[in-house]
């Protein structure tokens, strides 16, 4: 048999255990020696051009005991490949994982929930935010394949803008991390479970460039993120188009210290739990308060 290095390979199912094995592989504290094993199928083919719908029902018939990785199959059908298009060549795109067992460190369903934080039609204004997909990625997937099949043209308005909705990311994440106090928890684990601990600190911003000096919680990220909705010229919306009312950069650098002590508040409110905080809609409504707020004084919002 040739090589198999002369062949092209997807894991197709069975990410949960390679990132798994990934994850003790890295640790320093793994026995020595390590001496795990994992059963492994190997399906070769030869036929370089088999239809890429054929591969998913491969991988579907042979997952007998778990989910279909839901993701995997739609990156085989091709729904994310307008997103991989206008990624292409920018900062940080070799950090998006499309499927399981690709080594980025941004999963695709985080980067269709950013985008879906700034949906103006299931959220169009300060009475209704989207407090209500924090933690529903499922959701969020088959919101945005559905608008896909529909030909809604929903993430047709936001696909082109994806480089710039993850940079706005890391931008609200290496503002505001410094002003969350280290110590704050952020997971129940045993280790590393603080805002900067050690393994914590000087965090890779992939899009933006430099580093974030601490581990934010989604839970305060959506709020932030999802408050730039307000910036969002409804008018341009409503011809297919997104564009911002005010430069991104411009209008957080005058807003974060207001939405951190709004989300460092409803943590309070909600006993430290930070996943509380991104289902409750509190911390939304006062982030989205403070955008819209900064773009009345400006003379952009008049209601």
């Amino acid at each position: 048999m040739p090589s198999p290095s002369l062949y092209e390979t997807d894991l197709v199912n069975g990410g949960h255990t390679f990132f798994a094995i990934r994850e003790v592989a890295q640790d320093d504290e793994r026995p020595n020696p390590w001496d795990a094993y994992v059963r492994l199928h190997i399906l070769v083919m030869e036929d370089n051009d088999i239809d890429s719908y054929l591969i998913a029902d491969i991988a579907e018939g042979l997952n007998r005991s778990l989910q279909v990785d839901n993701t995997s199959i739609e990156n085989l059908q091709g729904s994310f490949n307008e997103i991989k298009d206008y990624l292409e060549g920018k900062q940080g795109s070799d950090q998006i994982a499309y499927k399981m067992g690709d080594s980025g460190e941004v999963d695709i369903e985080q980067v269709l929930t950013y985008m879906d934080l700034l949906n103006l039609e299931q959220f169009p204004d300060r009475k209704k935010h989207p407090h209500t997909i924090f933690g529903k990625p499922k959701a969020v997937l088959d919101t945005f394949t559905k608008d896909l099949d529909e030909n809604r043209g929903v993430f047709k308005r936001l696909v082109p803008h994806i480089h710039e909705i993850l940079v706005l990311t890391d931008r609200i994440q290496q503002l505001a991390s410094p002003k969350f106090p280290g110590k704050l928890k952020v997971s129940n684990t045993k280790k590393n479970n603080r805002v900067r601990s050690r393994n914590n600190k000087e965090r890779q911003a992939h899009f933006a460039g430099g580093v974030i000096n601490g581990h934010l919680h989604l839970g305060w990220l959506y709020p932030m993120v999802a408050a730039f909705r307000a910036n969002i010229s409804r008018e341009a919306w409503q011809q297919g188009k997104l564009e911002w009312r005010v430069e991104p950069e411009e209008l957080l650098k005058v807003t974060i210290n207001e939405m951190v002590e709004i989300v460092l508040k409803e943590n309070e409110d909600n006993k430290g739990k930070p996943a509380e905080v991104g289902r409750k809609e509190a911390a939304y409504r006062g982030c989205y308060s403070v955008i819209v707020m900064e773009l009345a004084q400006r003379g952009i919002l008049t209601s």
